[in-house]
């Protein structure tokens, strides 16, 4: 499923939240989250 910012961006509904991951944990997460096909990365 896809929604639709306000200034017409599409954005993934399912994300993956990098909180409380830091250094090297945080890299590979995302790394790894980028391999698999995870488009939505919250670094908030």
């Amino acid at each position: 499923m896809i929604y639709q910012t306000v200034q017409g961006e599409d954005v993934p509904a399912l994300g993956m939240g990098t909180w409380q991951i830091t250094g090297e944990d945080c890299y590979d997460a995302v790394r790894d989250g980028l391999d698999i096909g995870y488009r939505h990365i919250d670094t908030a």
